[in-house]
């Protein structure tokens, strides 16, 4: 126990960042309530599902910028309310990703430091998405 705190302090003194604290700061700095929704660009509204290491998502998008997104990831499933603004998509939770279309995908990237890059594919008919998705959206 006393290095770890040894090990903490130092960090702490470093000005270091700890690893997903840019991730921890975006929870802690919610602005979902600030996002005004976009709409959006064209060909992107719909359902979409991609998986992302050990998540799959599906995301249900408005035209108006508003929308859900389903996680599932073993017995961790959850639907939030989500809001697409200037090119990203803000999870009720704090969090966001960045989405652009690329033909029939929509490529969608973690800005944070241990983000990383994924595809959704178009899914209207949920027939791609997990199970506990397609029973909640």
């Amino acid at each position: 126990m006393r290095v770890f705190t040894v090990v903490a302090l130092a960090v702490l003194m470093a000005g270091c960042a700890l690893p997903g604290e840019d991730i921890f700061q975006d929870m802690a700095d919610n602005r979902f309530m600030d996002i005004q929704p976009e709409r959006l660009p064209s060909g992107i509204a719909g359902r979409w599902t991609g998986v992302s290491g050990p998540v799959m998502m599906t995301m249900d998008l408005a035209q108006d910028g508003s929308g859900t997104v389903c996680t599932a990831w073993g017995t961790n499933n959850s639907v939030h309310a989500i809001k697409y603004s200037g090119g990203t998509v803000y999870d009720q939770g704090g969090t966001r990703i960045d989405i652009a279309l690329d033909g029939d995908r929509l490529n969608a990237s973690s800005p944070y430091k241990y983000g990383q890059e994924f595809q959704l594919h178009r899914d209207d008919d949920l027939s791609k998405s997990a199970p506990y998705c397609r029973q909640n959206m």
